[in-house]
């Protein structure tokens, strides 16, 4: 007797494994190490957290304390940040989080996701998850391009306090970004937004960011001489397309176009990152330095044979 055919969903065995791997999170059921942070402990799986996390690799295998006790302390960190760190190398996603490409009308335009999103992506430069923080760029320029659209539709001027709330995070956010030397990808985008935005922003703090950081000042005067990003695509609506809230001034009439979407923000921060290359980690610069050193390895090697064929030949015609 056959058994009948069962119709199951191609993403259900790998979202039932994500339930499964946060339930271990949550339980620690299993767990073979600890990881503690300003009085908050998890109890976590090596096999889980070294696979898809370099920095618990190394610090697991690096012969130090922790390889032998399996207990890693991070009171350095914050404990609700990590925490978002954990669920999301175990369960793939971050609480409290919303995606914002799955929205219905654009992003869901909380301040307080601008922050987390800034103090994830340095966790995750820190320890080494290339996915979340490209997860979280992603995040702010979709995060940005609804900001524009939303600082620049009717109900804005009918909610001043949605504004000012906005700005009391916005600076915290630009600020954190900034006092990590190696957020260059967050820094560029909340300089690209501030310019975006400029005039709904108060001068005094636009001038403090730049008095305070001299990378965002730098960054603001490149993107002032930057030719005029590609416009999005106005008739796609609710798709990551909006409209600019710049003005148009003397200042900006003809460096800036119209309509802004996630992809022209993107596209922005590359053209200031080809303005600015000395501002960043250049990968190819890096890769070219480690081929250099594979060649230079293989070169010494070939001259060590080449100088013990040299010796065998003297001693073949001593004998």
């Amino acid at each position: 007797m056959q058994p009948t055919p069962v119709d199951v969903d191609e993403e259900w065995p790998f979202d039932l494994v994500l339930q499964n791997n946060s339930h271990l999170l949550e339980t620690g059921e299993w767990a073979d190490a600890e990881i503690t942070c300003k009085g908050k402990t998890w109890k976590v799986h090596k096999c889980i957290i070294c696979t898809r996390c370099k920095w618990f690799e190394r610090a697991f295998k690096s012969g130090f304390l922790e390889s032998t006790t399996g207990k890693v302390n991070l009171d350095e960190e914050d404990p609700v940040r990590l925490g978002e760190l954990l669920e999301y190398i175990y369960g793939g996603h971050i609480p409290h989080m919303p995606s914002s490409r799955n929205t219905k009308h654009g992003p869901r335009l909380d301040p307080v996701h601008l922050k987390q999103r800034v103090e994830l992506w340095c966790l995750a430069d820190f320890f080494l998850i290339p996915n979340l923080a490209l997860y979280l760029e992603r995040g702010l320029m979709w995060d940005f391009a609804g900001y524009v659209e939303f600082l620049n539709c009717p109900e804005m001027e009918e909610d001043p306090c949605a504004l000012r709330v906005f700005i009391q995070e916005f600076k915290p956010a630009t600020c954190k970004a900034h006092e990590n030397p190696f957020a260059r990808i967050p820094q560029a985008l909340m300089a690209v937004f501030a310019f975006l935005i400029q005039d709904y922003l108060p001068a005094t703090l636009i001038q403090g960011l730049k008095d305070d950081f001299p990378v965002f000042q730098q960054d603001w005067d490149m993107l002032c001489r930057a030719p005029a990003p590609p416009a999005g695509t106005q008739s796609k609506k609710g798709k990551g397309t909006t409209k600019t809230a710049v003005k148009k001034s003397s200042r900006n009439a003809e460096l800036w176009c119209k309509s802004y979407s996630q992809r022209d923000i993107s596209d922005a921060v590359d053209r200031l990152f080809g303005l600015l290359p000395e501002c960043h980690t250049d990968v190819e610069t890096l890769e070219e330095d480690e081929e250099n050193e594979t060649e230079e390895e293989e070169d010494m090697e070939t001259d060590e044979v080449e100088t013990d064929e040299d010796y065998s030949d003297v001693s073949d015609e001593s004998i």
